[in-house]
């Protein structure tokens, strides 16, 4: 199917001005080649100055052999290839002509022609070297020659005569016995095939042939070695962004003629015996090799179909001929008839994507590289040619065959110009640019219906064309199709770039978008005129050449040569845009497949390097891209999920696109909530919760979305409100919109939602009422609000830099809520350690950290679990210092600095596996602190009335501070007694220590026990000496706890202890009995853990051996407890054994 719409137009028009009457035309960017019938070329410049931009002005024409059937430019090459027919009596001579520097040839200068043969030496030369001549190649042809080819990229040429097809190379040479160099065309490949040839089209390695009744494209593989991987699959998978397999094309030809043509092609031979030559295209030897026998041949046979089963599924299938009419012609036509008769169609045969392939007969190779024929121009590599596209003329169709075929290459954009020698490379059907080809696609067709196949990287039909008229000449390019009828040039659209470019992404995600390139195409121009004959097209125009009849002599024409200049795709695509825009309300099916053709035209040519205004396209790809979003966006479109990728696409700002669904609904005049369309409400949806970065809109901006989202979507308003990156509005209107969309969500006494309730508190906050967002606040669990705040952080925060409203609300009311947000921010990696002392801090200074008990309860949280040991050494160090500025500042209760009555006097320190370690219970004895139960008893410094007797007299209770007085409950030795924990732990480092030496002041609570357990760390014998001195009654307790099972400590300790003892004897005073009692607790507790050996060895030498006796018979009955307790288990378990 084709769609008819008239949108295209030319941008001006303009005659070229051709002296003889016009025989052949081709033109090439900013160049027009006329052949006339007086055997002489002409060649026309575009003029830069004229400001229609389409006037050429002649500037070079040289004199032809022969009349001209066909000409061709080849832009890379820079030489002019003509087909040449020079008619005597007997016969007809054909000729190919390659005119190298044709551009000295002009109107003041006619140098002679130097004519030489191809792949020849450029060993006769004119003998004054200052003379200027253009240079021609001749390539003489035996038979007929019906069409030639170049590739724009490699410079090859392909010259089709009969049923062969030659290839010949641009190469560069030198001249014998010179440094001079030369160009010359050698002849490196031959393909014969099975079919005769009319037409043929070459581009890089692809070679399209056609005849009336078969198309046949093919691809020329080399291989970099003279075995192994072809070099195309080494090129295509190094291209970057692309990794599309050639397995697509590489459909292996299942006839059994390939495998004996091209035997060399098996991977499974031994690479031993191959030889380092080509043999593709030699002649067999007329004495066969022993080794080839007929009888190795006919087990090598049968032994390759013993491996053959027969399937349930086989289908009989014999070989003999057809009776054919005996009247039947022979050649071509009994070929096919005979080729018809073989086929076979098995079972599920027509299933298959490239079934037609089983029917092409593949070119047989000659490869004369290394020839006298080829010039000796020799490259490296194997050669093989696989079928891509085959495609037979249906007899049933009213045309009468095929008519065209013409390779449409799709290149990324390059501004690099290559010169001849960056082309010479291993392989010769290979361009400087061939990694930088993104699709080929090939147009074949007939009078009146064409098809475009994309060949590569995928292989499938594209489009197909119904033509007004029969078609005299196509031409295509990656965006349009030419076709020249009767009536005058219609213009088609093309998918050929579109297709490649499609082929680039993964469209799986449903953020990436592109239309459909099997849509159908459309006419988008038709241009009537008199007498058409021939059309070329170049970069920015199209030739048009047309001829009739002067009526007054026989074979007497009139002609014009018609320049028409191109409008830019930018242009194009506003041309399209401005005739579908008529139809939008009307007929929806012409807008969008306008548009969607101007957005496909204009993405091909931001990755192609079409010409036109680069930054003016990308602006109007936007564009195209904003007008598709706002298509499936609007109510009733089926496939409204395309609005999202198109809308992003587009870059339009949400206030825009919103502004635009407002101005719809007003056009509408419609007041209910499906005005929006799906697509609208999809995008609007993503792009408020794409991520946390916020949008900068205004506050009217903002409100207006607002509105639309609490008429479109008004569950969701609270959602919006909370997490999405919507922040500018106005406090006001948005609690009124809430406000009012809880209303008609819920009943007067339903309970809300812990979202409802969280957006009600937060709005009311903003709009300075902290009472009425408490309550909102308090109708949330403790629970589901940490849940919001972990996993939307930003609602703890204003950009990282403070705490916010709802934050600040929080720490008042619910700190506890806070804490626990942070530190589980903190362990998914949100909030780091540093970042949330900035935050509870906020502007108070380091002097005043000691008062922030937020910050002291978050950090003893944080270290409070083993897992986070990664931040002990920065979090611990920053505790240990308020706790030490809380000691150094603490003060008792005063009148003036009353106590809470709800602060309790008896707490816990921090439970867990982290920093916080069990205290010792010596440090207990060491004031402060009066016993192990004086941490527990009541505050000294408060006397409360009991308040029975209060109630009974009549009156309240009341609390009365004290002053003189000594406590040692855990609220006011708190920070002690957690500072204490933490120096007991087995995380403490020699670093932490240091740090707490250095701030300890004498004179401070607890200054002794700190100074003792840092010095534990630092020097033990030192701490030692001090508690003997200062606290004998706790060496028992001190000396178990410190040293264990530690045999050298216990030696160094009993060995000081005693030396106490014998000093006592000698100047005796009230701590000899204390000594006495520490020894005999450290000797009752030895006796119970040690073996007899051991504790013997720690008895001092000097000691009283009645003292130790008992200790020792202790020790000996706790021996024996323990053997025979280990008896009985062990018998246990062997009974337990044998019973079972």
């Amino acid at each position: 199917m084709v769609k008819v719409y008239k949108c295209h137009n030319f941008k001006s028009q303009s005659v070229v001005p051709v002296d003889g009457e016009p025989v052949a035309v081709f033109s090439s960017k900013q160049r027009v080649f006329v052949a006339t019938q007086q055997c002489v070329i002409e060649v026309f410049v575009l003029d830069e100055h004229d400001p229609s931009g389409s006037k050429y002005l002649k500037a070079n024409s040289f004199s032809t052999e022969a009349p001209i059937e066909q000409l061709l430019y080849n832009e890379t090459g820079c030489y002019v290839a003509t087909i040449e027919c020079k008619v005597s009596r007997r016969q007809t001579f054909y000729s190919v002509k390659i005119y190298l520097n044709w551009d000295v040839c002009t109107e003041d200068s006619r140098p002679i022609a130097h004519v030489r043969l191809a792949g020849g030496n450029q060993s006769i030369k004119p003998s004054n070297t200052e003379c200027i001549w253009m240079d021609v190649i001749d390539i003489p042809c035996k038979q007929k020659v019906s069409c030639i080819s170049t590739c724009s990229r490699t410079g090859n040429l392909a010259i089709a005569s009969e049923e062969v097809i030659f290839l010949y190379h641009l190469v560069e040479k030198t001249v014998p016995n010179s440094d001079n160099t030369f160009l010359d065309v050698v002849l490196f490949l031959q393909l014969d095939w099975s079919i005769s040839v009319n037409q043929v089209s070459l581009c890089e390695d692809f070679v399209g042939v056609l005849s009336e009744k078969e198309i046949q494209v093919t691809r020329i593989l080399y291989s970099d070695k003279p075995y192994g991987q072809f070099a195309v699959d080494e090129a295509e998978t190094n291209r970057p962004s692309r990794s599309i397999s050639t397995e697509s094309f590489r459909i292996a030809n299942r006839k059994t003629s390939s495998s004996i043509i091209n035997p060399s092609f098996s991977h499974e031979r031994d690479s031993s015996v191959v030889s380092q030559f080509s043999n593709v295209g030699s002649r067999s030897s007329s004495t066969p090799s022993p080794a080839l026998s007929n009888s190795s041949i006919t087990k090598s046979v049968a032994d390759s179909f013993s491996c053959i089963l027969d399937d349930e599924n086989f289908v009989h299938w014999k070989f003999e001929e057809s009776d054919l009419p005996r009247n039947e012609p022979s050649g071509n036509k009994r070929r096919q008839l005979f080729r018809d008769s073989k086929t076979v169609h098995l079972k599920g045969l027509q299933d298959l994507l490239c079934r037609d392939l089983l029917l092409a007969d593949p070119p047989k190779v000659k490869d004369l590289r290394a020839s006298l024929e080829g010039g000796g121009h020799v490259t490296f590599g194997e050669v093989k040619v696989e079928t891509v596209l085959y495609k037979r003329w249906n007899i049933q169709d009213i045309d009468g065959g095929w008519r065209h075929i013409q390779i449409v290459p799709t290149y990324v954009a390059k501004n690099e110009r290559f010169s001849v020698g960056d082309r010479m490379g291993t392989i010769p059907v290979h361009s400087s640019s061939f990694s930088d080809l993104l699709g080929m696609s090939v147009l074949i067709s007939g009078d009146t219906t064409g098809f475009l196949h994309s060949l590569w990287p995928h292989n499938f039909l594209l489009s197909e064309y119904k033509y007004t008229m029969p078609a005299k000449q196509i031409w295509a390019e990656g965006e349009l199709i030419y076709v020249l009828t009767d009536n005058g040039l219609e213009i088609y659209t093309c998918r050929a770039s579109a297709a490649a470019v499609f082929s680039m992404e993964d469209y799986a995600s449903p953020l990436k978008v592109f239309p459909s390139v099997k849509r159908e195409v459309c006419l988008c121009g038709i241009h009537p005129f008199i007498g058409p004959k021939k059309v070329t097209v170049s970069e920015n125009h199209v030739i048009l050449l047309a001829m009739v009849d002067s009526g007054t002599k026989q074979d007497d024409y009139l002609w014009s040569l018609y320049a028409l200049k191109k409008y830019s795709h930018g242009e194009l695509y506003k041309e399209m845009i401005a005739f579908g825009s008529r139809f939008q309300q009307k007929n929806p099916d012409t807008y969008i497949s306008l548009l969607e053709e101007g957005h496909m035209i204009l993405r091909s040519t931001m990755v192609t390097g079409s010409p036109g205004d680069g930054s003016q396209d990308s602006d109007l790809l936007q564009e195209s891209a904003a007008l598709l979003g706002e298509f499936y966006s609007m109510p009733g479109n089926s496939q409204w999920h395309l609005g999202l990728p198109y809308y992003l696409m587009s870059g339009l700002s949400l206030a825009y696109v919103v502004r635009q669904a407002l101005q719809y609904k007003q056009h509408t005049k419609s007041t209910l909530a499906y005005c929006y369309g799906q697509g609208f409400l999809h995008y609007l949806n993503y792009v408020l919760f794409q991520d946390d970065e916020p949008f900068q809109l205004k506050e009217e901006e903002g409100d207006k979305v607002l509105e639309v989202c609490a008429e479109a979507m008004p569950d969701k308003l609270s959602r919006i409100i909370l997490f999405s990156r919507l922040q500018t509005y106005t406090q006001e209107k948005t609690l009124n919109l809430l406000k009012h969309a809880l209303q008609q969500k819920y009943k007067p006494d339903e309970a809300r939602s812990g979202t409802d309730m969280l957006a009600l508190s937060l709005l009311q906050l903003k709009s300075c009422d902290p009472e009425s967002a408490r309550l909102a606040l308090a109708a949330v669990s403790q629970m589901e609000l940490q849940q919001f705040c972990v996993n939307h952080h930003q609602l703890l925060h204003e950009d990282f830099q403070q705490l916010s409203p709802l934050s600040q609300l929080m720490r008042r009311h619910c700190p506890e809520v806070l804490i626990q947000c942070l530190i589980a921010l903190h362990d998914i990696g949100t909030i780091p350690l540093d970042l949330a002392i900035k935050l509870l801090q906020g502007p108070s200074g380091y002097d005043e950290i000691h008062q922030n008990a937020h910050l002291k309860e978050y950090l003893e949280l944080l270290i409070n679990d083993e897992q986070r040991k990664y931040v002990f050494e920065d979090a611990v160090v920053l505790l240990c210092e308020i706790y030490m500025k809380c000691l150094v500042q603490w003060r008792p209760p005063t009148a003036s600095l009353p106590v809470s009555l709800g602060s309790s006097a008896i707490g816990h320190l921090p439970r867990g596996d982290g920093h916080f370690g069990q205290r010792y219970a010596w440090l207990d004895h060491i004031p402060p602190l009066q016993g192990p139960k004086s941490t527990r008893q009541p505050c000294q410094y408060i006397m409360t009335t009991n308040p029975a007797s209060a109630r009974r007299s009549g009156g309240t209770p009341c609390t009365q501070v004290k002053a003189n007085v000594l406590c040692s409950c855990f609220r006011c030795r708190e920070d002690l007694l957690k500072l204490q924990s933490i120096l007991c732990s087995p995380f403490t480092t020699l670093t932490l220590v240091e740090k707490v030496v250095t701030l300890l002041e004498e004179g401070i609570q607890g200054y002794e026990s700190l100074w003792i357990l840092c010095m534990l760390k630092k020097d033990p014998e030192r701490a030692t000496e001090v508690v003997m001195e200062k606290y004998p009654s706790i060496l028992a307790d001190y000396s178990i706890s410190i040293m264990q099972r530690d045999f050298p400590k216990w030696k160094v300790f009993l060995n000081i202890l005693m030396d106490k003892l014998q000093l006592q004897v000698e100047n005796p005073d009230h701590r000899e009995l204390i000594y006495l009692e520490g020894l005999k607790g450290v000797f009752s507790w030895l006796a119970n853990v040690m073996d007899p050996e051991d504790f013997l060895n720690l008895l001092p030498g000097n000691g009283n051996a009645m003292f130790f006796l008992p200790y020792i018979g202790t020790c000996y009955k706790k021996q024996q407890s323990r053997k025979l307790l280990s008896n009985i288990v062990t018998k246990g378990e062997n009974l337990k054994k044998l019973a079972s």
